[in-house]
């Protein structure tokens, strides 16, 4: 939790568009409960005013449940699927509010889409060489860096074609090998690392 919160917080223009929207700060929803909105400019702000960086994320524990269904109060849980939790929860809150700082004025916004990540997936048939596509759209890409992976090679390996047996082709109506095909269409501006 505190791993994705801290990224989240050094996203500069992610939290910009937190801090500037057009939401009322301490709102009817906060004060009864949890806001993702409210709390992530609590925070936001008290980095800025003060010079502590201790993050003090009670109220994500609190309403842990939120970010994802399963998971428990002080149990360690996956990282990945708590960043999730939280562009789901921006996601939802942010549906029609609009951005009041003054260089764009107005704008609507919705910082959790900085996140989205969309490939096309292409299914080729051997047989009759029938292509069949379909778009996905993520709010991430889980690659496997590691030391000995730079982004690049993982970004290579991810998008690497593969071969799929016993297929069955809409065009040939056959079982059929195909090769399988990711492309990037579109990558977020925010990487997680």
């Amino acid at each position: 939790m505190n791993y994705v919160l801290k990224r989240l917080l050094a996203s500069k223009p992610f939290m910009y568009d937190i801090h500037d929207c057009e939401h009322f700060k301490l709102c009817a929803s906060h004060r009864l409960g949890f806001c993702i909105i409210c709390s992530l400019d609590n925070i936001f702000m008290s980095l800025v005013n003060y010079t502590s960086q201790a993050l003090y994320v009670h109220e994500f524990v609190r309403y842990i449940t939120l970010f994802y269904s399963s998971f428990l109060l002080f149990k360690q849980e996956d990282a990945y699927e708590f960043l999730f939790g939280v562009l789901n929860l921006l996601e939802m809150k942010f549906d029609g509010l609009k951005k009041i700082s003054g260089y764009k004025p107005y704008l609507l916004i919705n910082p959790s889409k900085d996140f989205l990540c969309s490939t096309i997936n292409f299914l080729s048939c051997s047989n009759c060489s029938h292509t069949s596509s379909q778009s996905e759209t993520w709010y991430g890409l889980s690659l496997g860096i590691t030391t000995k992976m730079s982004l690049t090679s993982a970004l290579s390996f991810f998008t690497k074609a593969g071969e799929f047996s016993d297929i069955s082709c809409d065009a040939c109506n056959q079982r059929v090998n195909a090769e399988n095909k990711i492309l990037l269409e579109k990558i977020a501006p925010f990487l997680i690392f």
